[in-house]
């Protein structure tokens, strides 16, 4: 993989080491008198304080040289093709390249044809999601939830994008799982929002990480988007950064701390506020409050800047 330190040195002509963990420098994307630009080197998550831009160390190059997605894929690449190549002696030349090129083309899209289970079959009613998840009959005939077969004790919640289907996930029912919920082998889960259908304008929209923590969002009048985890995807940020305002609001966890630093990749074309529940101690998801107090954390959001600072004070 490619070391940040190098291209760190690279695009900033400094001298940074395996020692070094951090740099404070004065942003290169604003007039900045003050050093405002800082990077932890260690993770490579940058945030300017001026200019509210963050990112990972693939959004930096992007920015920096102003490039698009696949331009700044390529000069990464020359750092991965510089470590394989050039530190694995032990390989003959055809191995390396063959080494090279599998991890290349690893994450490449490739075409597919994706459907549900063959046996897949709406429903209209279901005991786990209406008395255990608090689930309406219109909401279930809403989001197309059905059963199959192919997943025993399980409900199937299909994820569409402009009315394509892009991956489904399959829910346990019985609680006994170790397993809550499966994904589609062959889905495209790290490119899709729950929600995406539903939206009227790109003003603002909540960003929750699973479904039923968007469902009470929706009930609110709220526009709502589930990214159906704790991390934002490059191909998921294609979608976000068409918003003016986002709002996180993450789980009460340690996945919620780690959507929170996910999300700075989106302030280079967002606003990016966030919410925190970290003193309801007992409530771990959006789900678990109450309306007040959803809106009471609504109302009272923060910007993100906020938490890249406590961040950079080890908080």
């Amino acid at each position: 993989m490619y070391n940040v330190r190098d291209i760190w040195n690279t695009l900033f002509d400094d001298n940074v080491t395996e020692n070094d963990n951090e740099r404070t420098i004065c942003c290169p994307f604003h007039n900045d008198n003050n050093p405002s630009f800082n990077i932890d080197l260690e993770r490579g998550l940058w945030f300017c304080f001026g200019c509210h831009k963050g990112g990972n160390i693939y959004q930096l190059v992007k920015d920096f040289f102003g490039y698009n997605r696949e331009q700044a894929k390529n000069y990464l690449k020359t750092y991965i093709s510089k470590n394989i190549l050039e530190n694995n002696y032990s390989l003959n030349e055809k191995q390396k390249e063959k080494q090279l090129n599998e991890y290349l083309n690893k994450n490449k899209k490739e075409s597919w044809a994706f459907s549900l289970p063959n046996d897949f079959k709406l429903i209209e009613e279901s005991y786990y999601l209406e008395k255990v998840r608090g689930l309406t009959k219109e909401e279930i005939k809403r989001d197309k939830w059905g059963i199959s077969k192919e997943y025993k004790n399980r409900v199937i919640l299909p994820i569409y994008m402009k009315d394509k289907l892009y991956t489904y996930f399959a829910r346990d029912i019985t609680g006994k799982s170790k397993i809550k919920s499966k994904n589609a082998k062959n889905g495209k889960a790290k490119e899709c929002l729950y929600g995406w259908n539903d939206i009227k304008n790109y003003d603002s929209v909540i960003l929750v990480e699973g479904y039923f923590d968007s469902i009470k969002m929706k009930r609110l009048g709220f526009q709502v988007l589930a990214l159906n985890w704790n991390r934002v995807t490059e191909g998921q940020a294609e979608w976000l950064k068409r918003f003016k305002e986002i709002i996180i609001f993450p789980d009460n966890d340690f996945g919620g701390k780690i959507l929170l630093e996910e999300s700075f990749c989106l302030t280079t074309y967002s606003d990016v506020y966030y919410t925190c529940m970290s003193e309801k101690k007992d409530k771990k998801d959006p789900d678990d409050l109450t309306i007040r107090e959803t809106i009471f954390y609504l109302k009272n959001k923060k910007h993100i800047s906020e938490y890249a600072i406590k961040l950079l004070k080890g908080k």
